[in-house]
């Protein structure tokens, strides 16, 4: 069935370790890595990890399979990482799909036809799986098999263990019967800024940058609660430092620099960038309610880059508000812009 799967040796640390490098299967989709080695590396997240722990745990002592994994929160929240951690756990290879990547039933049976060994399939953004591929994977959760036609032929195949680790930003969207097939649903909580702190920290650490806790404050509490955010502007204080003659692997980046940086970078407190701040001003001036498409247009982004990752920020710092009649700005969105302008 073509190129067997192999998996890189170099194993990382988990969440905001960088990403251990890929080996993509070509025309399939596939990507395989090597996973980090342990639960106790994720940072916050105590309960999903403390369930994972117990059901991990508990399957391998009565010898029984590992459920399939249903994770659910806001983009850059890790999702990736826990399915990363339950492969190491399982000592498993991690074969990495998308879902908007799987949107043929052929493109599914590719990927399963190649495995060859027990494997955990993390399949991001699950969501946009099409209904007529969803049922190839009803099967192959459910059953075990994978069935397809080759050269007019109808096959039936056994696969290896496949535990199924789906990730999505909207669990309203998945449909019933894909939600049944998995046997523990959790969801990301939010990151405090001490969560955040750590994360910076620790990347800046394996980068071998030394550092003050304070400028890892100052950039969590620009992260917007999100992991992911807060790692992008720690490198960018950090390139701050180099081009402005702080060598931070052998001098300091401290609380002034980082400042400094976040100031060059047009972000402020809260994390709010100039689009983020566009939205506000839009709704503030317009004072009503205002649909998605007109939104968008205003502040020159796509609908769907507004409704994933601009709105869930603003919303979770209650900033912007989705009602029936369209997105309105609070209170305290009125009392950002006016004082900015002040």
């Amino acid at each position: 069935m073509g190129e067997p799967i192999r998996i890189n040796d170099r194993r990382v640390g988990a969440h905001a370790a960088p990403a251990p490098p890929r080996r993509y299967i070509p025309g399939t989709g596939i990507s395989v890595e090597a996973p980090p080695p342990s639960l106790d590396d994720i940072v916050g997240q105590v309960e999903l990890i403390d369930r994972l722990r117990v059901i991990i745990a508990g399957c391998k002592a009565r010898d029984a399979k590992v459920p399939h994994v249903l994770l659910s929160g806001p983009a850059g929240y890790g999702k990736s990482s826990v399915a990363r951690i339950i492969a190491s756990e399982l000592r498993v290879p991690l074969v990495t799909v998308s879902g908007p990547t799987i949107q043929k039933t052929d493109r599914l049976v590719k990927v399963l036809a190649r495995l060859e060994h027990e494997v955990v399939l993390f399949i991001d953004e699950i969501h946009r799986l099409p209904m007529a591929v969803e049922e190839v994977l009803y099967e192959a959760m459910q059953e075990g098999t994978l069935s397809y036609v080759s050269g007019g032929q109808a096959i039936t195949r056994t696969l290896p263990t496949l535990h199924v680790v789906g990730a999505t930003t909207l669990p309203g969207n998945l449909s019933a019967p894909l939600r049944d097939r998995f046997g523990f649903a959790g969801r990301m909580a939010d990151y405090s800024p001490d969560d955040l702190t750590t994360i910076v920290s620790r990347a800046w650490d394996r980068a071998g940058f030394q550092h003050t806790e304070g400028a890892a404050r100052v950039i969590a509490l620009r992260g917007k609660g999100v992991p992911r955010v807060a790692l992008h502007l720690g490198d960018r204080a950090a390139d701050y430092a180099a081009c402005n003659g702080v060598d931070p692997t052998r001098g300091t980046l401290d609380e002034a620099v980082a400042l400094a940086a976040m100031e060059r970078f047009g972000i402020i407190e809260g994390g709010l960038t100039e689009t983020d701040l566009k939205v506000l001003q839009a709704l503030t001036k317009a004072g009503v309610p205002m649909g998605l498409d007109n939104l968008a247009q205003l502040i020159e982004v796509d609908v769907r880059s507004l409704t994933t990752e601009l709105e869930p920020p603003l919303v979770r710092a209650g900033l912007l508000a989705r009602t029936p009649s369209g997105r309105v700005a609070t209170q305290d969105a009125y009392e950002l812009v006016a004082s900015l302008a002040a």
